[in-house]
């Protein structure tokens, strides 16, 4: 996919739908911000393996 190097994309959920699009996004070289009210998921759906420059952070 064109068009998504450099590109920030913020989710606000990370499951279900969302977690398919930021993997596809992600794949096609967008930058992935991810929050969710479920610590655990934001925290799985960010970080899957083989992405180690992925992070979640708690504010």
């Amino acid at each position: 996919m064109e068009g998504l190097h450099d590109k920030v994309i913020v989710f606000a959920s990370a499951s279900g739908i969302a977690a398919a699009t930021m993997k596809f996004l992600g794949a096609g070289g967008a930058r992935i911000v991810v929050g969710d009210v479920v610590e655990a998921s934001a925290e799985a759906t960010a970080q899957p393996p083989g992405t180690p420059a992925a992070t979640a952070s708690r504010r």
